[in-house]
This record gives structure tokens, sequence and C-alpha cells, in this order.
């Protein structure tokens, strides 16, 4: 029968395996990031990132800790391992440019021994368990750790904001992006109005523009678009809860390799005159 420290080391081992499934979906650069990021966790759960009793930190720890123990096929395992890397890594980078986590209390545990923070960890932990778009693991990452430096952000807005990510596709995050550079693909203006030959990529990419106007995540200025031909590119703004995303996620590090082929398709398809 193992002892306590025993059992402790072969949980430590457990949640170390996890994080070293992840290096593969981070590319080059990661086992850097790893060493200088992931120190040893302790038995009780702190030291990500070398920062002993940081309270984001540790609840990064403790939740990931707990879900490695978990079942888990091996891509769980690579998404799961990359994000924890991720979100500690931007953390680490963060503090040392002068940022300041939160002391608003979201760290601190309830009388039910358990803190908004590790509520936010585990909502954001088990989407990227079932993220099958892997392209979006990074930014969900960057989401994770901009939480713990933003107070604006309640556990109620944290939680609708990890529910609206995982109901985005990755094209969509790009499409947000899109919104922000739209003016370096010359597009023509108008919209899709009177065509009836658009490209089924075009037509899905239009869909999935018009499902980001209908969450209230774009806009088109002073105009409506009550169905897919009315979706105006050149006009698409970000808008709210989209702007949120933009920035918590940090969109703006989307390859632009990633957003030109969205660009491409809407610049062939909208007429040259603004028929609204």
């Amino acid at each position: 029968m193992l002892g306590q420290s025993e059992r402790e080391t072969e949980k430590n081992d457990t949640f170390q395996q996890l994080i070293n499934y992840g290096v593969p979906l981070l590319g080059a650069g990661a086992s850097a990031a790893i060493s200088s990021t992931l120190g040893m966790i302790g038995p009780e759960g702190a030291a990500i990132g070398g920062m002993v009793g940081k309270g984001i930190e540790i609840a990064l720890s403790k939740v990931g800790q707990d879900i490695s123990e978990r079942h888990l096929s091996t891509r769980e395992k690579v998404r799961l391992g990359a994000v924890l890397v991720i979100a500690a890594e931007e953390i680490r980078n963060r503090r040392a440019s002068g940022e300041h986590l939160r002391d608003d209390g979201f760290v601190d545990e309830k009388p039910t021994g358990r803190s908004d923070a590790a509520e936010v960890v585990e909502s954001v932990l088990l989407k990227v368990q079932r993220e099958p778009e892997e392209k979006k693991i990074e930014y969900m990452g960057y989401l994770l750790a901009s939480m713990a430096f933003d107070p604006q952000i309640s556990v109620e807005v944290a939680h609708q904001l990890t529910k609206a990510v995982e109901q985005l596709t990755y094209r969509q995050l790009c499409i947000l992006k899109f919104c922000e550079v739209k003016m370096n693909f010359g597009l023509l203006h108008g919209n899709y109005r009177g065509q009836s030959d658009l490209s089924r990529e075009l037509y899905s990419i239009i869909h999935e523009c018009h499902d980001l106007y209908r969450r209230g995540m774009i806009h088109f200025g002073v105009r409506d678009a009550l169905g897919l031909y009315d979706v105006s590119p050149i006009s698409m703004t970000i808008h709210e809860l989209g702007s949120d995303l933009f920035n918590l996620m940090k969109l703006a590090v989307i390859p632009d390799e990633d957003i030109i082929p969205i660009a491409d398709q809407l610049k062939s398809g909208t007429l040259e005159n603004d028929t609204f």
C-alpha cells in the first residue's frame, strides 16, 4: 500500500506526463517553454511558473492534476497539456512585463473549499479536452491567462466567454481577426443579393459571418443583415462580445495564412456596388 508521499509522487508524475503530452501541439520551442514555466508540482499543487503560492498557478496545478488522473485519450492529453503550458507561460510573461494578477478574491477559496479561479480553470480545461479543432487551443490558453489579470471578468462572465468560444469554429475566430484587417485585402463594396451561383466554400463562410452577427459578435454599422445574402464583408466590424474575445484570446496573432483564404473567398463574391 502506497504511503502519502508515494501517492503524491505518483500524482505529480501523472501531471507531468500530461504536460509532456502537449509538446507536439506546441511546436518549436515547446521544451524550452515547459522548462522555464513549469516547475515540479508539490504536494499542495503549487509551483507552476516557479511562483509558489500564487493563487492562479495553484488553481492551474490542482485542477490540471485532478483532470490528469481521469481516463483520457491520447489526443485529450495532448490538448490539455498544451493549454496548461500556454496559459502558464502567458501568465509568466505578463507578470514579467509588469502586469499584476487580479486581487479581488477570484483565487480565494470559498466555504466549499473551491475558488472561482478553480471553477473557471476546470470549465476551460473540460472544453479543451473535447475540442477537435486543435488550432483553437492556443487561443483558449490565452483566454484562460487573461482571466487571471482582469478583475472585470466575474465567474459568470468567464463562463459566458468560455461557452461562447466552445460554440465557435476556428474559422469564426479567424473572421473576427479579418474584421480588424479587412482593409488590407482590397474588398469590393456590396453584399450578395441577387447572386445565385455562390460556391459552397463561399456560402459556408458567409453563413459563419452571419452566425457571428446573430450572436452579436460583429455588426455592419447602421445596416442590418436580415439574411445570409445581406452580409457585407467590407462593413463588418467586431462588436461587444466579439471584441472581448478578440482581445482576451489575442486573436490578433492568428497567422495571416489562415486569414487570406477567407479574404479571397469574400473578395471574389461581393458585388461591386453597395445594394443595401
